[in-house]
């Protein structure tokens, strides 16, 4: 540590200083408190196979949803009612796989409200969600998708509506087309690990307010090359 100087010459020849990594102290803010999460009351997910979209819209707003672990081979556009909270199992990982499919969450829009929606896990990475996407190209996929869009004009587009209060805990985000997560207004991301997305992790447009907390974006951009809005980022 020291005091940064500038040699003679070249730009190549500047000097800086290496400075420590910070320390948490007492003005660092506090880790987000995580909603809690009604077990007594909670309705199961527990076949692997099951239209998940289906039996979460078959539920009222405030609904809790327990995962279990394996593979979820059809989860695909979920549309979360306000209040509803997914939590992971206690135990293990539950995999939500996305193979042709564009979302595993999305935020419904003219039709409903999805604010304080949260998705949590017991345990870093319980909860795995991979290989969602529509391609390399187009920044407005999610797949956790808490940005509403409006379908009436073609599912790329934006109503640039939000929903709010989305908190996603704990949850792994891995190779998903476009990107892992668009926020919503207010959006909470806390220990997030999110990695390998053609765009990037975490985007969101004309939102207002969020914390990301403790969260690891990487490797992201992996395919820039075939086309507009695919320039890659951690968080955009």
């Amino acid at each position: 540590p020291g005091t940064a100087t500038m040699a003679g010459g070249s730009e190549e020849s500047t000097a800086f200083a290496i400075v420590a990594q910070p320390t948490a102290n007492s003005t660092f803010p506090a880790a987000p408190a995580i909603p809690t999460f009604n077990t007594g009351t909670a309705i199961t997910l527990g076949t692997l196979s099951a239209d998940i979209a289906a039996a979460v819209a078959a539920q009222p707003a405030g609904t809790h949803f327990k995962l279990i672990a394996g593979t979820y081979t059809n989860w695909s556009n979920v549309r979360p009612k306000t209040g509803n909270h997914f939590q992971s199992p206690g135990s293990g990982v539950a995999v939500l796989e996305g193979t042709g499919k564009v979302w595993a969450f999305r935020a419904i829009d003219a039709t409903g409200s999805s604010d304080n929606v949260t998705i949590s896990c017991t345990g870093s990475g319980s909860i795995k969600i991979q290989n969602y996407g529509a391609g390399t190209t187009r920044g407005e996929y999610g797949a956790i998708q808490a940005q509403p869009t409006d379908t009436s004009v073609g599912s790329t587009e934006f109503t640039y509506g939000h929903a709010q209060n989305w908190f996603v805990h704990g949850v792994t985000l891995e190779k998903n087309g476009a990107q892992g997560i668009l926020c919503s207004d207010y959006f909470t991301l806390y220990n997030v690990t999110a990695y390998g997305h053609n765009v990037s992790c975490v985007g969101g447009d004309r939102g207002a307010g969020g914390m990301l907390y403790g969260s690891t974006l990487h490797a992201n951009g992996l395919n820039p090359a075939t086309g507009a809005y695919s320039n890659g980022a951690g968080s955009k």
